[in-house]
């Protein structure tokens, strides 16, 4: 009953409460003393926000711009720092895929078939590089 009073008490100060609400919020205001103090302190408090004001900060707004421009330079390195290592294992995936598909072909992994010049000889390099 207690914590429906208070519930009570504390929707009294932001709306309207009902004819019969409002009636038993009265019957527990007359009853209870604690609940009296309580409806004090709720209403000292209130008028305590009300008068409150912060004080102006005049750097305040200078803070933030800088806050959202250190925010906007970090989310690049923070993108790339979290994109790294899937980018990373996809380019070793490829890499293996691609010295598989030379093994099989091929049927070496020699830095000539990796490069593609297996199949090349000496005057066939030179013919290419010839201009004349």
């Amino acid at each position: 009953m207690k914590e429906e009073w208070l519930e009570l008490l504390t929707r009294s100060l932001d709306e309207d409460l009902s004819a019969e609400e409002r009636m038993r919020l009265n019957t527990a205001l007359a009853t209870h003393d604690w609940l009296r103090e309580e409806q004090k302190k709720l209403l000292q408090m209130r008028v305590l926000l009300g008068q409150w004001q912060p004080e102006a900060n005049p750097s305040f707004a200078d803070g933030v711009m800088q806050a959202i421009g250190q925010e906007q330079s970090q989310e690049g390195t923070a993108l790339f720092v979290r994109l790294f290592p899937k980018v990373a294992v996809a380019c070793a995936l490829f890499f293996m895929i691609g010295l598989s598909t030379i093994y099989l072909s091929e049927g070496s992994l020699s830095t000539d078939a990796i490069i593609g010049l297996e199949d090349w000889s000496v005057e066939d390099v030179y013919s290419m590089t010839d201009t004349e």
